[in-house]
């Protein structure tokens, strides 16, 4: 999907995610290098409910729902994140909470849903099957994207409900004019026995290296 980055005029890139951050950075360090004339953008993704993930830890600084200011972003990180996404530009959004019930999610996710619309990417890549980002995916029409699926079904036995609600929001990403990538033909293979998908409409890439622990 990345080999003809500048032949198709893909030249602005938005990265988005809801968690998998210490694996996503490293995507959009080593695009940039691949390819030096595009512009990567980062936008990551997270709740009030769960302010410290992975490379992370927004704890304690009293931010409001919706768009970090850069400002406040350059003071809560840690420098050796912003040395390594340096000079990616970093956006973090704020979800009320992670939970679907909370009504006041809705309407920040249009909201950053028109800010990226704003910013008019010519490509759009997500990273993970959280409910919120793949309902941002669905939103979005107009747009170049692609979906990385880390896992599209689960390995641990689920109830019947969580089961549901799993593939039902699988099944949400996979109706959406996206492009899926899965990190092995094992990934590959549950995809394919788990849901109707045609094979045109996924690769496997192998994840990255993990270069920020």
């Amino acid at each position: 999907m990345f080999q003809n980055l500048n032949r198709k005029g893909f030249l602005k890139i938005g990265i988005i995610c809801y968690n998998h951050f210490d694996a996503t950075v490293s995507l959009g360090k080593y695009l940039r290098t691949l390819y030096p004339g595009i512009v990567v953008e980062y936008i990551f993704i997270m709740s009030q409910s769960n302010l410290n993930v992975e490379i992370m830890n927004l704890k304690g600084n009293n931010l409001k729902n919706g768009f970090i200011s850069s400002q406040q972003i350059d003071s809560i990180l840690d420098k050796e994140i912003i040395d390594y996404i340096s000079p990616i530009p970093l956006k973090i959004f704020l979800f009320n909470s992670i939970k679907i019930a909370d009504l006041k999610n809705y309407q920040l996710l249009i909201d950053l849903k028109k800010g990226i619309d704003d910013n008019k990417y010519d490509l759009l890549h997500f990273v993970g099957g959280n409910p919120w980002i793949v309902f941002l995916n669905f939103l979005i029409k107009q747009t170049p994207k692609i979906h990385t699926l880390h896992e599209p079904y689960p390995f641990v036995h689920l109830s019947k409900y969580w089961l549901f609600r799993f593939k039902w929001t699988v099944s949400l990403m996979l109706r959406s004019s996206t492009h899926i990538i899965v990190p092995s033909k094992v990934s590959y293979d549950r995809l394919q026995k788990h849901y109707k998908i045609q094979n045109s409409k996924v690769s496997i890439i192998p994840l990255g290296p993990f270069e920020l622990g």
